[in-house]
């Protein structure tokens, strides 16, 4: 995959914009989540990789308040993205004061109780996270948050036992995760392969709930062969990555998705989060000192 990996960190180095964020499609503003993915994915490299992902993080700690929460330029509501920036920050062993202000600002993102009602099967009165403040817990800001926490140490804190309760009561029928209900008006909701993919590795450790997790496992197992996009496979290799599931046949077909350019679809978030699984279990990297996967805790 070497070629592979190389061609996509050209392409994102390639993409940078000027202020050193990254946009998700070329020519557009600078955005924290593809900044975000686009530094991890390019940081183990050396030279002009490397400068490129340190002008990565100078545009995300321009744009860091002193809250710890990252801002979208010209926005004034702090960003889910925050959540994904903490990891990055650990994972990448950079400032350990802006690490503690960032995770102390994600234990204070709540979101809100929810009346229930007959329509939807949920407890509603189990607080995630969302991604605005005090709305709606949805599974993937509530995933980031918990993977977040436990790679800060935070297994043990309250709001992580509640977090994860949170993904339990979320759990389709069919053994995934939907953006957020599980069922409405008495019908089942189908799930999808990123979120059901982010919350399995959020419950990493959660040994006592074991039984869930594989079948999340196994619904990604089913629904790939049928559903092969960038994300879904990217996100895949990188769960089943965590939990020592087979990967080589999803980054084959990943491999096959890239585009001339070294692109996935012309897309700098998409690209980034295909080169990061694609290096996941690259044992030349992690040889070399690479930081592995991104959500393994």
């Amino acid at each position: 995959m070497t070629d592979t990996t190389t061609n996509a960190k050209n392409y994102l180095i390639q993409s940078q914009n000027a202020d050193g964020g990254w946009a998700y499609l070329p020519g557009r503003e600078s955005s924290p989540e593809p900044t975000i993915y686009a530094t991890l994915a390019i940081w183990s490299d050396e030279g002009k990789s490397k400068r490129a992902a340190l002008r990565g993080l100078d545009w995300l700690a321009a744009n860091c308040t002193s809250n710890g929460a990252l801002r979208i330029p010209g926005h004034v509501e702090d960003h889910w993205t925050s959540l994904l920036y903490l990891i990055a920050l650990i994972k990448l062993k950079q400032n350990p004061t802006m690490q503690a202000t960032v995770r102390e600002w994600a234990l204070k993102f709540e979101s809100a109780p929810v009346n229930e009602t007959e329509d939807v099967d949920l407890n509603g009165k189990l607080i995630g996270w969302g991604w605005v403040k005090m709305t709606f817990g949805w599974v993937e800001p509530t995933s980031y948050a918990l993977i977040a926490l436990k790679l800060a140490d935070r297994r043990d804190h309250p709001r992580v036992a509640e977090g994860t309760n949170l993904l339990l009561d979320r759990a389709c029928k069919d053994g995934g995760w939907n953006y957020g209900n599980r069922e409405v008006l008495g019908q089942h909701l189908t799930s999808y392969l990123p979120t059901t993919a982010l919350a399995a590795m959020a419950l990493q450790g959660e040994t006592d709930r074991q039984s869930i997790i594989d079948k999340g496992l196994d619904y990604l197992t089913r629904e790939i062969e049928r559903n092969q996009s960038a994300l879904n496979l990217a996100l895949t290799i990188l769960c089943f990555d965590v939990y020592g599931r087979e990967t080589d046949k999803y980054k084959n077909l990943l491999n096959a998705r890239q585009m001339p350019d070294g692109s996935w679809m012309g897309n700098a978030h998409l690209t980034a989060v295909a080169a990061l699984s694609l290096d996941t279990t690259d044992q030349s990297k992690i040889k070399a000192g690479g930081m592995g996967n991104i959500f393994r805790v």
